[in-house]
């Protein structure tokens, strides 16, 4: 009997010993409902346990999936990663097979894809690379690998340069179990650079030796550290080394001023160089003193921090010279010495804004009597000494605190400081007339010429620079109009002068309208042709009834009404047509007025009368005078410019006799410079105009400028003027001025140069 019934028949027993069936059936009934219940409860349990089941191999085959997909996206991107790297990459196993390479190898060794499938050997790569001479310039070094079919035991770097010029860096690289990587580069733009750099290093080193000014470096606290031979030979001696080991400090040694070196250094330090700073210097093994031009720049490292100092050197004596003696031009008169008209107005300027109650200053306008006849009877030889005598004498006439000025011609004026009234200002012109009535021994020659003063002081006649000069010039132009000799000072009822002037204006308004202007032509010669290159065209007013009026007394009051533009426009029409006409080499040269350039109007007017003429720019000479330069604007400097670039050549004209100064003649390009007839009228009588003539075509030379000498008059004057190196001239003796371009060589003592 099963375990279960005994159990449930035990359990229906009576207390008889009999069984109670309707129990043990109840008893039997209930077990199976307990079975049953416990076998649903199992079936239950089996079927969430197959439902977990499935439900974590779904989950699973999911996770499958997914890094199964992440996996392919990650060996896409490493493929695609690979096969975009710049390098060549090869794998290769221990047994000498290429197990992975890129698509960068085909490019950078020119093998067939077809070759490097199915894992090659190595050798049979580098085989078909001999076969194709890729190793032609192979080293000897990679050769030997080769010879041993690539195999690897260390790090190896070798160069190879590809027949088609590529140049690769291979590297070998062991990974440890007997295989290795192999990399290529192309190093190609590398080793172009480190060529470039090795022929500027040849370069620079040729430059440093062979330069003809001197290259340095120093260090910032001033020893000298390198010095190229041009440096070298500047100072004195004959090797590098012997210059560096005997220059210790630059500062104490070597600037004869030692400041220069500390401004020099600030420089440096405020803008990391500097440039043309001129310094005067001792030749530093002889100890001569010289000037020299610096040019330097500072060298720093990443950070920002100065190195050391690199620069050129050049001698500069010569050009400081020229510009001493271009700047003695600028503000002192050639012929006497004295102050000219530039440093008579600066001075004026100056003492007029000092002027104080009781503390006045008087200007003096003094003109020379019959100055005329002594230049036209005895010669302009004879004029000029007079002019060094006559400024002698007012030297002498004032005291230390006024100026002395030529400001032209016979022109002279004189500032007079301290005046407390007007007395002091009479006394002081009745003793220069005094000055100038006493006879002039000149060359031996007794001469009384006479002086007529206009004075005007400050502040009751003006207080500002121009309004006093302006009114001592009218009391000077009233006394030589009924005072000759006299001394007049201004006073209000000089206006007649402003009325005489508004005359001229409407009588030179009308001259324009009626064709009263005409041009006349003087012949420029080039000595070394033996005829005229040029003709300077020369205005001329032909007044109905005063007859030729000098254009220095209508040009101004030209420019100031604003007439002058259409005159010069006039001129320069005229002009063209008329050398056109003449001849087709000749150029013609035509001075404009300063007021044409502020008007903006001289490049389009030169355009369109280059256009109607037909003339070649290159025959168009532009004349210019300094004081056009003063201002040295912007608008200036670009309409010059303009002209040069459709090819008219540019002249300075008077060159030395007002503002001028070497710094013009470098800012502004010129193509010829016109030497003033007061240098040339002296030339061989006055040692110091002489050598300013030679000094000036020495400047010409150096900057390839032309230069012609004006008022050339008899052939001592030519002689002279060709010894220093002058070929164009300009003056009486080739020619005096005619209605048209013509010159005839005719009965003149003609010396032409071969």
């Amino acid at each position: 009997m099963h375990r279960l019934l005994a159990k449930q028949v035990s359990k229906a027993v009576k207390d008889d010993g009999n069984v109670d069936l309707d129990r043990l059936l109840s008893l039997v009934s209930a077990a199976y409902e307990e079975a049953d219940r416990d076998r649903r409860r199992t079936d239950r349990s089996i079927t969430l346990m197959i439902e977990e089941v499935e439900a974590l191999n779904r989950g699973l085959e999911d996770e499958v999936t997914a890094r199964t997909s992440e996996l392919q996206a990650v060996r896409r991107l490493l493929e695609a990663t690979f096969n975009s790297i710049a390098q060549g990459i090869m794998m290769v196993s221990k047994d000498g097979r290429v197990l992975v390479w890129n698509r960068r190898v085909v490019e950078l060794l020119g093998v067939p894809v077809s070759l490097l499938r199915d894992q090659p050997e190595l050798r049979i790569i580098l085989a078909y690379q001999r076969r194709q001479g890729e190793f032609i310039h192979a080293d000897k070094m990679l050769l030997s690998w080769i010879e041993a079919d690539g195999e690897v035991e260390h790090s190896q770097i070798f160069e190879l340069t590809r027949p088609n010029g590529m140049a690769l860096e291979m590297r070998t690289a062991p990974v440890g179990d007997g295989s290795f990587v192999l990399t290529y580069t192309d190093i190609t733009a590398q080793k172009e650079r480190e060529a470039a750099i090795l022929r500027a290093e040849s370069d620079y080193r040729s430059l440093f030796e062979n330069a003809v000014v001197g290259v340095y470096r120093s260090s910032v606290d001033g020893r000298q550290l390198r010095a190229n031979p041009a440096l070298v030979r500047l100072n004195g001696y004959s090797s590098e080394t012997e210059m560096l080991t005997s220059v210790r400090d630059i500062s104490r040694e070597w600037y004869v001023d030692p400041t220069r070196r500390a401004a020099f250094s600030r420089l440096m330090r405020e803008d990391g160089r500097v440039t043309d700073f001129v310094s005067q210097v001792y030749r530093h093994k002889t100890r001569e003193k010289i000037w020299v031009s610096e040019t330097a720049w500072t060298i720093f490292d990443k950070d920002g921090n100065a190195l050391y100092y690199e620069g050129t050197v050049i001698d500069a004596t010569d050009r400081k010279m020229a510009a001493e003696r271009i700047e003695f031009l600028a503000h002192r008169d050639p012929l006497t010495g004295i102050a000219n008209r530039e440093l008579f107005q600066q001075r004026l300027r100056q003492m007029v804004a000092r002027v104080k109650p009781g503390r006045g200053i008087a200007v003096h306008c003094i003109d020379l009597d019959h100055f005329k006849e002594v230049n036209d009877t005895l010669g302009h030889p004879v004029g000029d000494a007079l002019l060094r005598e006559v400024a002698q004498r007012l030297q002498r006439t004032v005291r230390r605190v006024d100026l002395v000025a030529r400001l032209g011609g016979d022109e002279f004026a004189v500032i007079q400081g301290r005046v407390s009234s007007g007395e002091d200002a009479a006394t002081l012109a009745a003793r220069i007339r005094k000055e100038l009535e006493a006879p002039f021994d000149v060359d031996g020659l007794h001469i009384s010429v006479g002086g007529t003063i206009g004075v005007a002081i400050a502040p009751e006649h003006g207080t500002t620079l121009d309004a006093l000069f302006q009114n001592a010039d009218l009391a000077l132009y009233e006394a030589k109009a009924h005072a000759r000799g006299a001394a007049v000072f201004f006073d209000e009822g000089l206006g007649v002068q402003f009325q005489r002037r508004r005359l001229l204006e409407t009588e030179l308004r009308m001259a324009h309208a009626d064709g009263q202007f005409e041009l006349f032509y003087q012949p420029i010669v080039d000595m070394r042709a033996g005829q005229p290159v040029a003709f300077e065209a020369l205005l001329r007013w032909h007044h109905p009834t005063r007859g030729y009026v000098p254009p220095a007394e209508f040009v101004p009051i030209a420019e100031d009404i604003g007439l002058i533009m259409r005159i010069g426009e006039w001129v320069l029409t005229t002009g063209c047509h008329a050398i056109k006409n003449h001849d087709q080499t000749s150029s013609i040269s035509i001075n404009v007025s300063p007021a044409q350039f502020r008007d903006n109007s001289i490049v389009p007017t030169v355009i369109r009368v280059l256009a109607e003429s037909g003339l070649s720019p290159r025959r168009l000479i532009i004349e210019i005078t300094e004081s056009l330069l003063l201002k040295n604007d912007e608008t200036t400097r670009a309409q010059i410019d303009h002209l040069r670039m459709l090819g008219v050549r540019i002249a300075l004209d008077d060159f030395g006799t007002g503002h001028s100064a070497l710094s013009y003649l470098q800012q502004f390009k010129f193509d010829i410079v016109k030497i003033d007839r007061s240098f040339v009228a002296s030339i061989a009588t006055n040692p110091t105009n002489a050598a300013i003539v030679r000094a000036i075509l020495d400047i010409g030379r150096t900057l390839n400028i032309e230069v012609v000498a004006e008022g050339v008059e008899d052939l001592e004057q030519i002689s002279r003027l060709t010894d220093a190196g002058c070929h164009r001239f300009q003056g009486y003796y080739f020619g005096r001025p005619a209605h048209r371009p013509i010159w005839e060589e005719g009965d003149v003592q003609f010396l032409r140069i071969a």
